[in-house]
C-alpha cells in the first residue's frame, strides 16, 4: 500500500459524513484516529496501481524465454521487461553452449532471473552431470546467485534419457551441489512412471517446468492456462512454457508477444509464464555461490 493520506483534524461527529463522502467517491481503507485533543485523522490507504491483465498477458509482469545458442538475443534486455531467461549451458557428456558464459553475464548485469539447462542424452550420466556444473561454475561471478538449474528431459530419437537415467542426474547434481534440479519437458515427462504410476522422492523434489504449447495465433489471452491434470510426482506447473518452437516460416506465430516500439524478439524464442508466487522463490533454492 502506499502512504497513507491524513485529513485534517475533525470532530466525531464529523466522521461517519466524511467517511460516506469518501467511500460514495470509491475510496477504501478508511479508517479514523483520535488525537490528543480529542479531534479525529480521518486516514485512508491508497492501493498500489494493480498491473491490468491485459499487460501481464502481453509480457509485462511475468513473462520469460529460453533459449540456446542458435537463438538471437538483443544486447539491452532491459527494455523487455523478461521476468527470467533460461540458457542452455551443455548437451550431453561433452557438448557446450558457445553463447551460454557471455549471455549469463549480460543477464545477470541486467538484473534479471538467470537459468542454466542441460540437454540430457543416453550417454553416462556422471559425465552428463560433470559437463553441466563444470559450464555452470565457469560463469559463476562473484557476488551473483547461484542460476536455477534444470533437466531438458525430452525426445531425442535413439539418443534419449531414460527415466532411470533423468532420475540419476538429479540426485547427483543434488550430492554435489545439494540442489535438485528442474525437470523441463513434455510427453516425456507426462508419460513417466513418475507422473503417472506412482510418486517418486527424487523427482518430487524437483520443480515441473511444462511444455504445453498454447495452440492460437495471436497474442495469449488474458488468464490463459495450461491444459494440466495433476500427477503423480508434480501436482503443480512451476513454469509453463506455453510458445510452441515454430521453425515453419509459413506457419503464423502461436502466442508470443509483441512489444511496441521495440526491436522484435526472435521469432525462435520459446516463451514461459510463471506465476508470481513462485517467481518471487526464484531460483528454487538458496545456494549463492558453487559449493566447493
Amino acid at each position: 500500500m502506499a502512504d497513507s493520506q491524513p485529513l485534517p483534524g475533525i470532530t466525531i461527529d464529523q466522521v461517519s459524513a466524511q467517511l460516506a463522502i469518501l467511500r460514495a467517491s470509491g475510496e477504501s481503507g478508511l479508517r479514523a484516529e483520535e488525537q490528543a485533543d480529542g479531534l479525529f485523522n480521518l486516514i485512508w490507504a491508497i492501493p498500489d496501481p494493480i498491473v491490468p491483465p491485459a499487460a501481464a498477458a502481453a509480457g509485462f509482469s511475468n513473462l520469460g524465454v529460453d533459449l540456446y545458442g542458435q537463438n538471437n538475443l538483443p544486447a539491452n534486455l532491459a527494455p523487455y521487461n523478461l521476468a527470467f531467461v533460461w540458457h542452455q549451458a551443455s548437451h550431453g557428456t561433452d557438448r557446450q553452449d558457445s553463447k551460454f558464459v557471455q549471455r549469463r553475464k549480460a543477464v545477470d548485469d541486467a538484473g534479471i532471473p538467470f537459468g542454466a539447462y542441460h540437454f540430457g542424452t543416453s550417454d553416462d550420466v556422471a559425465a552428463q552431470v560433470k559437463n553441466f556444473l563444470d559450464q555452470v561454475n565457469l560463469s559463476q561471478q562473484p557476488g551473483k546467485p547461484y542460476p536455477a538449474l534444470s533437466l531438458d528431459w525430452e525426445d531425442n530419437n535413439d539418443d534419449t534419457m531414460s527415466e532411470d537415467q533423468a532420475r540419476q542426474f538429479l540426485q547427483m547434481v543434488e550430492a554435489q551441489i545439494g540442489i535438485v534440479p528442474c525437470i523441463y519437458g513434455s510427453n516425456q515427462v507426462t508419460g513417466s512412471d513418475a507422473a503417472q504410476t506412482a510418486l517418486d522422492p527424487t523427482f518430487a523434489k524437483a520443480k515441473l517446468w511444462l511444455a504445453a504449447p498454447f495452440v492460437a495465433n495471436g497474442p495469449l489471452p488474458t488468464g490463459a492456462n495450461p491444459n494440466f491434470t495433476p500427477l503423480k510426482s508434480w501436482p503443480k506447473i512451476t513454469v509453463w512454457q506455453y510458445s510452441d518452437d515454430d521453425k515453419n516460416p509459413a506457419k503464423p506465430r502461436h502466442a508470443r508477444p509483441d512489444f511496441p516500439g521495440l526491436p522484435s524478439l526472435d521469432r525462435f524464442l520459446d516463451w514461459n509464464q510463471i506465476s508470481n508466487a513462485d517467481l518471487v522463490s526464484w531460483p528454487f533454492h538458496s545456494v549463492s555461490a558453487p559449493l566447493a
